[in-house]
C-alpha cells in the first residue's frame, strides 16, 4: 500500500468518525428538541388552565363585590332603623320617667 493510499484511508476513517459523531450529536439534538416541544405543549395546557381559573376568579370577585355592596346597603338600612329605635326608646324612657314623677 502506498503512502498516498494510507493517507486517503486515514482521512476517510477520520471523516467517517466525524460523520458518526455528527449523526450522534444530531440525534441528541433531535431528542432534546422533542423534549422541549413536549414541555412547551404541557406549558401551553397549564397556561390555558390558568387563564380559565383567572376568568373564574374574576367572575367570583365581581360577584363578591356585588354581594358586599348589598351587605353594605343592608347594614346602612339596619343602622338607620336601629338609630330610630334607640331614639324612640330613649323618648319612651323619658316619657315613662316623667309619668312616674307626675304620679301622685
Amino acid at each position: 500500500m502506498s503512502v498516498d493510499q494510507a493517507k486517503i484511508e486515514a482521512r476517510l476513517d477520520q471523516i467517517t468518525n466525524m460523520l458518526t459523531e455528527l449523526i450522534r450529536i444530531v440525534g441528541n439534538n433531535n431528542a432534546a428538541i422533542e423534549e422541549l416541544r413536549s414541555d412547551m405543549k404541557e406549558l401551553r395546557q397549564d397556561v390555558d388552565v390558568l387563564k380559565s381559573d383567572v376568568a373564574e376568579l374574576k367572575s367570583d370577585v365581581a360577584t363578591l363585590k356585588k354581594d358586599m355592596q348589598e351587605v353594605k346597603e343592608t347594614l346602612k338600612e339596619h343602622t338607620e332603623k336601629l338609630d330610630y329605635a334607640l331614639f324612640k326608646l330613649a323618648n319612651h324612657d323619658a316619657d315613662i320617667f316623667n309619668l312616674k314623677r307626675i304620679k301622685p
